[in-house]
């Protein structure tokens, strides 16, 4: 922090700072109220801290901030010297830099009395050290070991050019720099006052950030059972490998969180996943333990890159060494993953069985704001993950971060992300908010972007269901792929939720028009999807912004979209809340033609294979909108069906 002041002659510009220590304090209110026997009572948190700053402050030996130059007479003129001495004091830990500069680029002392022409300059033409000329004054910066004051002169730089006259890289107590200033006037001068105003300056060095650091938790002794409770871990594993899955060279230093001296490591991942490997036998045996990895380069782009727990080989990714993980306790640094790369986050944490949680903040350092490219930017990159938690879900947040404004391929973004993962958390569920950061308004392929996100996910959750609005800030009006966009979302997604349901909108927002390629866009979507729920339904409307009047490929759109929809729950006769034509609702269907909506890769091929119930409203469908399309009925679309009676339907399809 610096506060600027002056002197007049040599005026001084000193720059103060004060220490500032803030203590953040609250209240704690705690309310009482007595009826009888009942107690109730009140809290609330306080967080307390501290906030450092450096100090840095300067000064100088001018009384008054004023430096008056005591001149001999010679020969034709006047001459001398006088001597400044400037003070700083700073912790900075790294030091600080002094620079000078007249206050004005006008570096001349000028006659306070007529300021218009009687100068004495300081621009004559050395730019080293040299003796002064007539009516002229300049500047000498001490040099080590020096003990009397300079006998040649610099000139004065301007505003515009400070000039560094010290540096240091340490915290300095009275660091002292000495400059002897020098002035010689002719004869011919007028009496008088001459002035100019210099500035100094001290400005604390810069400090670089702590070294960029990842953390994570893990536990010997847990393997592939369901029982979290850490008294009844059963393993004996006193080794761990941090996972190189990734073949991309690091430079790491590793904190391995069991006392012993950091281990500094270097070389490059390979696919076979071998990684680094560190025996706890000596050091606490089995147990747990918190394993911190530090950039060893600085803020590298992709230091942290060759680490990849989802690897498939090796002995660092057997899924007994990805069992040992129990947490992530850091959000993944800025640098830690090259950026705007295809699969830049990629299994990163898949088959993390016995994880805990996704900590909120885990991308909350990540600069996503002017990458182009988001392919399969987070494919699989939890899979599997937490399955073995009985409370693990998703944050709201959890992308909230990530700006894709500039975004041009978003192909495969979320791909898989959560397959197969918090099976069995009773208290998982999708945020309504999940994907409302994500902008793909610039982007002309969006295919297979959410291709099985959360395909066999929840199997457990008693509370997992699709939240209305999921994908409402989607902008899909400028893609012109929009293949398997949805292919698997939700397909055997929360098995045993009672309340899983399909919301009314989905996809009102998925705006097709402009797509030429709409291929299995919607194939197997729900495909066994809330198969034990007794609320199930498929809305009205839900596929009313379809429009395929621009698409030339419409290979397996609706592909399987409701097979096996609620299979599981046939006693309750699930289906649809009106009746299949209105699913499609005012859907533009006009670019479904008889060559590409029949047989095994129509658009309509098993779309309501192997539902419990569908009793003839798949007639009313067929013969309001599909009847002129397509000649004869696609194989398989009523196949285990309860669709018996087909003496309704259009003849070509009976």
């Amino acid at each position: 922090m610096h506060k600027p002041g002056s002197h007049p002659l040599t005026l001084l510009t000193v720059l103060l700072s004060s220490f500032l220590l803030a203590l953040t304090t609250g209240a704690i209110f705690l309310k009482i109220n007595q009826t009888e026997a009942i107690n109730v009572s009140d809290s609330t948190e306080v967080d307390i801290g501290i906030e450092l700053n450096p100090i840095i402050d300067i000064s100088t030996n001018a009384p008054g901030g004023v430096l008056m130059i005591p001149l001999s007479s010679y020969g034709t003129g006047f001459k001398g010297t006088k001597d400044l001495e400037v003070y700083v004091n700073t912790n900075n830990i790294t030091g600080y830099t002094l620079t000078m500069n007249s206050l004005t680029n006008n570096t001349a002392l000028v006659h306070q009395l007529d300021s218009t022409y009687e100068v004495i300059s300081s621009s004559h033409p050395y730019l080293t050290p040299a003796t002064l000329t007539a009516d002229s004054w300049g500047h000498s910066v001490w040099t080590t070991g020096q003990t009397t004051s300079s006998t040649t002169f610099s000139t004065i730089p301007p505003s515009t050019a400070p000039r560094e006259i010290a540096k240091t890289t340490t915290p300095a107590s009275n660091h002292t720099t000495t400059l002897t200033f020098g002035a010689d006037a002719s004869n011919n001068k007028p009496s008088g006052i001459y002035l100019n105003t210099m500035v100094f300056t001290a400005t604390t060095n810069y400090v670089p950030p702590p070294p960029e650091k990842f953390s994570f938790t893990i536990d010997t002794r847990m393997t592939d059972t369901l029982d979290t409770d850490p008294t009844h871990f059963s393993g004996t594993a006193t080794s761990y490998s941090i996972p190189t899955c990734d073949t991309r060279a690091y430079n790491w230093i590793i904190d391995w969180g069991d006392g012993t001296p950091k281990q500094t490591v270097a070389g490059t991942g390979a696919s076979n996943c071998a990684g680094i490997l560190h025996n706890y036998a000596t050091s606490g045996g089995a147990g747990e333990y918190q394993i911190t990895i530090h950039s060893n380069g600085g803020a590298i782009d992709g230091w942290m890159h060759a680490l990849n727990f989802g690897g498939s080989m090796g002995a660092a990714s057997t899924q007994a060494n990805k069992n040992m993980v129990k947490s992530i306790d850091t959000p993944i640094p800025a640098n830690a993953y090259i950026k705007n790369i295809n699969n830049r986050f990629s299994t990163l944490f898949s088959s993390l069985y016995n994880a805990v949680s996704i900590p909120d903040n885990l991308f909350s350092k990540i600069d996503t704001s002017g990458d182009t490219n988001f392919f399969r930017m987070f494919q699989m990159t939890f899979a599997g993950f937490a399955t073995n938690s009985t409370s693990a879900t998703i944050p709201s947040n959890l992308f909230s971060t990530i700006n894709t404004s500039s975004g041009t391929n978003l192909s495969a973004m979320f791909s898989h992300t959560f397959a197969y993962s918090f099976d069995n958390s009773t208290a998982a569920t999708i945020p309504t908010n999940l994907f409302s950061s994500i902008n793909t308004s610039m982007s002309p392929n969006l295919s297979g972007m959410f291709y099985g996100t959360f395909y066999e996910a929840f199997n457990n959750s008693t509370i997992a269901t699709i939240p209305s609005g999921l994908f409402s800030t989607i902008n899909t009006s400028a893609s012109l792929d929009l293949s398997s966009m949805f292919m698997e979302t939700f397909a055997n997604c929360t098995e045993n939720s009672t309340i899983a349901t399909v919301p009314p909108g989905l996809f009102s927002s998925i705006n097709t028009s402009s797509a030429s390629n709409l291929s299995n866009m919607f194939k197997l979507t729900f495909m066994g999807y809330a198969r034990y729920s007794t609320s199930a339904t498929i809305p009205t409307g839900l596929f009313s912004s379809v429009n395929t009047s621009a698409a030339t490929n419409l290979s397996g759109m609706f592909s399987s979209t409701f097979r096996m929809f609620a299979y599981a729950n046939k006693a309750n006769d699930v289906t649809p809340d009106t009746d299949i034509n209105d699913i499609w609702g005012s859907a533009n269907l006009s670019g479904i033609t008889a060559a590409n909506a029949g047989g095994a890769s129509g658009a309509f091929y098993w779309t309501f294979s192997m539902m419990p119930s569908l009793v003839g409203q798949a007639q009313t469908f067929i013969n309001n909108k599909l009847s002129g399309i397509i000649p004869t009925s696609p194989a398989g679309t009523f196949t285990n069906s309860s669709v018996s009676d087909l003496t309704s339907l259009h003849p070509n399809w009976q």
